[in-house]
């Protein structure tokens, strides 16, 4: 007999890709508020995603025990695309003072943020979402916001989209945390 199975298909599919790296992100941003983020080295900071994507493991994922040896090295090297995010992060933040104030903001009726209501000839419509990063900076009396979505393909800013009505999802999230602060 040689021995020969059925090969397993690794799942850990985009969903959970994206939960685990909210997750780590949330983590270690509010463990390293301020400007403590600049203080990491590299080595430092995969030491400490590697060490948040174990934790995000053995409490969401019911460890790694069970996990095939595909699943675990899909898994593990999230950990680089998440290096490479915090690093970024980090060069981010030594050049402004933006600094993360909430994360994981749902918009909604009795939720953390309001939803805006706009009103229609035939009745109105309500703007429901999720935010999954609030940053803010006061500057001579005044607080300025931005919204960051993580998203893990390149999508960028057209003000020509925006003036055409699409791809407003970033700028009514601000409107609405801004018209109805958590």
């Amino acid at each position: 007999s040689l021995g020969a199975r059925v090969r397993e298909k690794a799942q850990f599919d985009s969903r959970q890709t994206g939960t685990a790296v909210h997750y780590v992100l949330e983590m270690l941003l509010k463990k390293y508020k301020g400007k403590k983020l600049l203080s990491l080295t590299k080595n430092e900071i995969g030491f400490e995603v590697n060490s948040l994507l174990t934790e995000y493991m053995d409490k969401s994922l019911s460890g790694a025990g069970d996990k095939t040896e595909r699943f675990n090295y899909l898994y593990y090297r999230t950990g680089k695309i998440l290096e490479f995010i915090m690093l970024r992060l980090k060069a981010e933040f030594e050049q402004s003072d933006f600094q993360p104030c909430d994360f994981e903001l749902r918009i909604g009726k009795g939720e953390d943020v309001e939803p805006m209501v706009f009103e229609l000839d035939k009745g109105s419509a309500s703007l429901y979402g999720f935010i999954d990063r609030v940053d803010s900076l006061d500057l001579e009396d005044k607080r300025y916001i931005r919204i960051v979505d993580y998203k893990s393909g390149e999508k960028k800013f057209k003000l020509g989209d925006v003036m055409a009505g699409m791809n407003m999802q970033m700028l009514l999230y601000l409107f609405a945390i801004c018209k109805n602060p958590p």
